[in-house]
């Protein structure tokens, strides 16, 4: 069984949120406008406590670091870039 999840939260290890208060503004009123529903979606922390309570054994949690800024990206070209956004 495979989970695949993100948390509803931005993390910078570099702080690059500095530069993206409007990005973390929006998760902000995300999670809170979902809240008024009594809904969570910021549970992928609590995915692989889940599936141990649940009875699943061996459960493995693999945590990538994924980027979103574009000048993380590593692009060489401009037209990777292009071609990232769909243009």
């Amino acid at each position: 069984m495979e989970v695949v999840d993100f948390p509803m939260r931005f993390f910078s290890d570099d702080g690059v949120l500095q530069d993206a208060p409007n990005l973390v503004e929006w998760a902000r009123l995300h999670v809170q406008a979902i809240a008024m529903f009594r809904r969570d979606m910021d549970v992928a922390h609590n995915h692989k406590q889940w599936l141990i309570d649940a009875g699943f054994k061996n459960v493995k949690e693999e945590i990538y670091k994924v980027y979103i800024h574009p000048s993380k990206l590593f692009i060489h070209e401009p037209r990777q870039l292009i071609r990232l956004s769909g243009i």
